[in-house]
């Protein structure tokens, strides 16, 4: 298993603060079980440092949980062809991340999100994060989860879409997307991609669009599949929209799909 520098965290369970030793990602699931079979609480990363994970740290469901960057860099290891990170379950927050995925050591990541949802998933805030070099996705928001907040997050250097959400059984809603930038974009994936790819109920607003232009692959800011007639999403009366995005993302929009400009 390889080490990582140090990880000095401060862990938040009531109004008790613990300090714990993090040296990898085996310690670092450790800890994230604990606090989430227990209380709950915050993990503090040091600033700058970056930690290797040769394996995927699955956060499981349980009491609310925040980690905080503070600028840490969560990267793949060469070990590690699949996601960094799985959610499971409620209440998860992560501010000031930066998750790189190592492109050049993935082989396997069609189709995966640096972080994915492995169950159904309820309010997720993920705020001033970046998502990097990823041969997949950034964000894979799946199992109809609902009431995620991506907010000031940058996507660059993906094989696939920034965030791509799916919405199997037509109950995926409260996904609001903003102030987030999306580009640059790897040309050599012969796969078309977007910005932001998604089905459901998904608001997006004064996102910019950098870069997703190439001549030869199919490049969209955004990718808006079809919903399905007579479904709930339908039923509620409720629209996906994008607002004030710069510049006007090139969108492949489905039939059913309804999008709004301002």
């Amino acid at each position: 298993m390889h080490h990582s520098p140090t990880l000095g965290a401060l862990a938040w369970s009531g109004e008790v603060f613990t300090t714990v030793t993090v040296l990898d990602d085996t310690e670092l699931q450790i800890v994230i079980n604990r606090l989430r079979s227990e209380d709950g609480g915050t993990i503090l990363l040091t600033p700058g440092a970056t930690y290797v994970l040769d394996a995927t740290v699955n956060i499981p469901s349980g009491a609310p949980l925040r980690i905080d960057g503070r600028g840490a860099i969560l990267q793949a290891g060469t070990a590690l062809d699949a996601e960094l990170l799985t959610l499971n379950g409620n209440d998860i927050d992560f501010i000031d991340c930066i998750f790189d995925g190592e492109e050049s050591t993935q082989t396997a990541g069609d189709g995966l999100g640096m972080i994915s949802t492995s169950a159904i998933t309820r309010d997720v805030n993920i705020r001033n994060c970046e998502f990097t070099d990823s041969w997949g996705n950034g964000l894979l928001i799946k199992n109809n989860s609902v009431r995620w907040r991506i907010t000031d997050c940058h996507f660059r250097s993906m094989g696939e879409s920034g965030i791509k959400v799916e919405d199997p059984a037509n109950a995926t809603t409260g996904i609001y997307i903003t102030g987030c930038t999306f580009g640059q974009f790897i040309s050599e994936r012969e796969s078309a991609h977007a910005g932001i790819d998604f089905a459901g109920i998904v608001n997006i607003s004064h996102c910019n669009f950098v870069g997703l232009d190439h001549a030869t692959f199919a490049q969209y800011g955004v990718w808006a599949h079809e919903k399905e007639s007579a479904s709930p999403n339908d039923e509620s009366g409720k629209e996906s929209s994008i607002i004030g995005c710069h510049p006007r993302p090139k969108i492949d929009k489905s039939r059913r799909c309804d999008i709004r400009h301002s």
